[in-house]
């Protein structure tokens, strides 16, 4: 891409100085515009617009929209209603056809991307921006394929935890794009209308908090197949309330009421067939009283036609959505739980740390069984009976670069006939996400499966330090008491010359971890912060005053706040290509945390923040996190650093200011603003 890309984002061109749209290169030079939109599938007006710097949608575009602000540049013969969905699409047909769709079923949008051909404009560019924008509360995508999958992966992650991002894709064996998908939070589904769908089920229902789902319904029948579709699903039920077809408005309302206070009860679908005593109407009211207040994830089918109608519209006036089918709404509760757990184990703390020491010198391609041995995996033992096997291969996808495929061993892959897709590097969490897939694992004890956690660390992370690695199979074998080893390994490597690739997810940057030397003479080490940092973490910020805690978030925040889970997953789970926290540790302490974070419209330009434990100020923490964190910038390629500080923080100003920060006074008095330009840095 060229060097003169845009600074603030190529999508401000489309939608942020409106009308600053050209619609031909020549236009676009005339006329002083910096983005240009093919329609046509003109290659050579699209080659010149990349050459000369200015953003691309095409050729072969379908067009943008913002209807909230008015742009409409699209080829639809249909209008585009205004609404709170983002849709970015790869192919132009399909574009057109959800446009049309979408004006028949009264659908809005907020934004509508058509990315053409070859656009200078990446899917991860459009998640990024589309997660700043007010007007966005889910996104939608149809895609084909990615060009840039670290970016595209980096900002769906991001972005996945705060808007719903919906992904269809045609191929339906295409694990490793699952895998990606899994890895990142995004819901796929296989269906056009789908997206909708589910786009309306995340908007008007909190996501589940388990699996557990009862059923309360007035026929048996309908019960029946819901809770069968719920199963071969994989989904667990909770219970199943046949209120019987003399059920009334009242009958109704009391059952919900002990669902709601149910502890164990996680989801409620309430089925309603017309029966006459039913009194559609007032049962759906008799609902609309309780399920405000029931904090549960709550669908309906109301299974009928005309019948229905009043009682659905009741029912969405409390956001509740409604299904035709009983059986359907089974399965999107299934798939709202699956996503749900997808996104929290984003986040979710591991349960140990595999600790692997740095390898000294290179690593023995030439050896599988001695490269395992080096990242501490056991090899050649007889198995018992009992034990049982797995196969571990990596391969390379073109897309995906490295990626780890999990499945039964010898005669259990011909019984199960599964395998799991992984993308390295895994945490224990993501490792157990990986092993939950394949059906082999629900038959070892607890024992086994953390020993199959651990050594898929250790894989992973063997795949992720060896670049030249091509292939790798390990079948491992492990016994009832976790005891596990590989039985056999083959591997494959690059030849002289040939090229390797990286992981897609970039792994943990250990070139940053150094030793520093405390003014007391003592010795710390830094390094980047890592999932399992989050006890650390708490104990630090156990040795926080109320002054410190405000000096750095220019506010007070509780330590009950400042500990949540939620915010410290946040803390620690970096994603490396666009945050890098680095911690002073000593003694399994952490003493001091620097914080760098790209701006995601701006990757050149970074934010820095730093926090020193109390009892372990005056030994010169600060000043060396403030030199690793803007050292660490200029190698990550980041040009300019900014930082945000109160008046009276004089010893953060300090310390800015001798690497060369400049500092001025904010518009409000109150604070501070301070920028570097690295090429400056002292």
């Amino acid at each position: 891409m060229s060097s003169n890309r845009p600074k603030y984002g190529q999508l401000d061109h489309f939608f942020g100085y409106e009308p600053s749209v050209a619609f031909s290169v020549d236009e676009a030079v005339a006329k002083g515009k910096k983005a240009v939109l093919l329609t046509n599938d003109d290659q050579k007006d699209a080659a010149r617009a990349r050459e000369m710097g200015l953003s691309l949608l095409g050729p072969s575009s379908f067009g943008i929209a913002a209807p909230h602000q008015g742009i409409n540049h699209c080829l639809s013969l249909s209008p585009i209603l205004p609404g709170r969905i983002a849709f970015v699409t790869q192919s132009g047909s399909l574009g057109a056809s959800i446009l049309d769709w979408a004006h028949q079923h009264q659908v809005g949008f907020s934004r509508f991307i058509a990315l053409g051909e070859r656009p200078t404009i990446t899917l991860g560019e459009c998640l990024d921006y589309l997660a700043e924008d007010p007007h966005t509360q889910s996104i939608l995508l149809y895609l084909e394929h990615i060009e840039d999958a670290r970016h595209f992966l980096s900002a769906a992650r991001e972005c996945a935890l705060h808007k719903p991002i919906i992904v269809l894709k045609p191929g339906r064996n295409d694990e490793v794009y699952d895998a990606a998908f899994r890895r990142c939070g995004i819901l796929r589904v296989n269906w056009m209308a789908d997206l909708f769908y589910m786009a309306e089920v995340l908007e008007r229902q909190p996501r589940p908090r388990g699996e557990k789902l009862a059923i309360l319904t007035n026929a048996n029948g309908p019960g029946l197949l819901a809770a069968d579709a719920l199963a071969q699903a994989g989904g667990h039920l909770h219970s199943l309330t046949d209120l019987s077809h003399l059920a009334g408005p009242e009958d109704y309302r009391a059952a919900l009421e002990r669902l709601a206070k149910d502890a164990e009860c996680d989801g409620i679908l309430i089925l309603i067939t017309p029966q006459p005593a039913t009194r559609i109407a007032d049962t759906a009211r008799a609902l609309v009283a309780v399920i405000p207040g029931a904090r549960k994830t709550v669908l309906a089918s109301l299974m009928g036609g005309k019948l229905m109608t009043t009682g659905e519209a009741i029912l969405s006036e409390v956001r509740v959505p409604t299904f035709p089918y009983a059986d359907t709404a089974a399965k999107v509760y299934q798939r709202l739980w699956q996503y749900s757990r997808t996104l929290a184990g984003l986040y979710e703390t591991p349960m140990f740390e595999a600790r692997i020491e740095d390898l000294e010198g290179e690593a023995n391609l030439a050896n599988a069984q001695q490269l395992l041995r080096a990242y501490g995996i056991a090899v050649s033992q007889a198995p018992s009976a009992q034990a049982l096997g797995f196969t571990v291969a990596c391969r390379v996808d073109r897309t995906f670069g490295p990626v780890l495929e999990i499945s039964a061993s010898g005669l259990g892959a011909k019984v199960y006939e599964d395998k799991a897709a992984a993308l390295p590097p895994l945490t224990a969490t993501l490792a157990r996400r990986a092993l939950e897939l394949v059906r082999l694992s629900r038959v070892a004890s607890s024992e086994a499966i953390l020993s199959l956690e651990e050594t898929l660390v250790r894989i992973s992370r063997l795949v992720s330090d060896q670049k030249k690695l091509k292939s790798l199979v390990v079948e491992l074998q492990v016994e009832p008491d976790g005891t596990i080893w590989a039985g056999s390994a083959e591997l494959e490597a690059y030849e002289e010359g040939e090229a390797g690739m990286s992981c897609v997810i970039r792994p943990y940057p250990s070139q940053y971890v150094k030793q520093i030397a405390l003014k007391s003479g003592e010795q710390a080490e830094v390094r980047p912060i890592k999932p399992e940092d989050e006890k650390r973490i708490v104990d630090f910020h156990n040795d926080l005053s109320e002054r410190t805690v405000y000096l750095r978030y220019l506010q007070f925040l509780k330590f009950e706040e400042r500990i949540s889970h939620d915010r410290l997953a946040r803390v620690c789970f970096n994603d490396y290509s666009r945050e890098l926290a680095l911690v002073v540790e000593k003694d399994d302490k952490i003493l001091g945390v620097g914080r760098l974070q790209r701006n995601p419209l701006r990757m050149e330009e970074a934010e820095v923040a730093f926090l020193v434990r109390d009892s372990a100020q005056g030994q010169g923490i600060g000043s060396a996190l403030v030199a690793q964190i803007v050292g660490a910038a200029r190698m990550e390629g980041i040009t300019r650093l900014t930082a945000e500080m109160l008046a009276d923080n004089r010893v953060m100003r300090g310390m800015l200011e001798k690497v060369g920060f400049r500092v001025r006074m904010a518009a409000d008095g109150q604070t501070l603003l301070g920028t570097l330009a690295i090429e400056e840095w002292k």
